[in-house]
């Protein structure tokens, strides 16, 4: 399984004006089957509204799926999973420190009412501090 739009190591998830995800993913695959996400908090416990959640489909050596509902925080690990017919599991991929922001227009950064505000398309370092990509 190898993702190649929309989840990546690192990277900020935008929230809609609702302050919630509705990201789209994609990538290529081997299976044909669900795809299941399963997203865990900075200390590894799993979100109960994330659990194994069907997310998209794969066939034809492709795959896609759609985030929807994460809040803003992290940051997250994001499990992307394939489940065949018979219910095994036959890809995987981990998503690593995928903090969730509210994101808007410009390339600033700013702090707005306790939330981080990050305009732009963004990637954070190691150390949490973004990175801006216009």
């Amino acid at each position: 399984m190898e993702i190649e739009k929309g989840l990546f190591d690192n990277m900020v998830l935008q929230v809609n004006n609702k302050k919630i995800t509705d990201s789209a993913f994609s990538g290529r695959c081997f299976t044909t089957g669900k795809v299941l996400l399963t997203v865990r908090d900075r200390n590894g416990k799993i979100l109960k509204e994330f659990k194994n959640v069907i997310a998209g489909e794969a066939r034809k050596g492709f795959f896609k799926g759609k985030m929807k509902g994460l809040v803003p925080g992290g940051p997250y690990s994001i499990e992307v999973c394939i489940q065949k017919k018979d219910g095994k599991i036959s890809e995987k991929k981990i998503v690593k420190k995928c903090p969730c922001w509210i994101c808007v227009g410009c390339s600033r950064s700013v702090k707005h009412a306790g939330l981080r505000i990050v305009e732009g398309c963004c990637k954070t370092t190691s150390d949490g501090t973004g990175i801006l990509h216009e």
